[in-house]
């Protein structure tokens, strides 16, 4: 059990020095990532089995940034395919742009557009929750959801 809980860690430590590493442009400049060191206080398999990473991601502040967020990391939603630990980390943290330009669109957007971004905020949020949690089928069956209403939007960006 401890080697496990050992290669849980390991695995989530060097998934984080990757993301880090290997940041994209398209990411705000003042995004970071944390993860909590479980080494801090007892840890149990359930609190391995969901790590807790948080990234600080700046608001979008104008439509062609949202728009070009949104359009690269939906393309990198849908590359997912294999739902193993190492890639629904790496799901997790991409939702969080993801995130961020469904916000603007939301604040921004009037109508039929701003109903669709809310409701594809939620379903977002499921994918982030899903991927978050190590859940493989939760995050498979929130992702096609979230990627069908993308489509939408991205129609509607036209």
């Amino acid at each position: 059990m401890k080697k496990l809980l050992a290669s849980a860690l390991i695995l989530n430590v060097v998934m984080s020095c990757k993301q880090e590493a290997t940041q994209t442009p398209e990411a705000p400049a003042t995004e970071t990532a944390t993860v909590e060191s479980p080494a801090k206080s007892s840890t149990t398999m359930a609190e391995v089995k969901k790590p807790t990473q948080h990234l600080k991601v700046v608001d979008i502040t104008s439509l062609d940034n949202a728009v070009k967020v949104f359009n690269e990391t939906v393309v990198k939603l849908k590359a997912k395919t294999k739902f193993d630990a190492a890639e629904l980390n790496e799901i997790h943290l991409i939702t969080y742009s993801t995130e961020k330009a469904l916000a603007y669109f939301g604040e921004n957007f009037t109508g039929e557009q701003k109903e669709l971004a809310k409701k594809a905020a939620i379903v977002l949020e499921e994918v982030h929750l899903a991927s978050e949690s190590i859940n493989k089928e939760a995050t498979q069956k929130s992702l096609t959801e979230f990627l069908a209403l993308a489509a939408q939007i991205a129609m509607k960006l036209k």
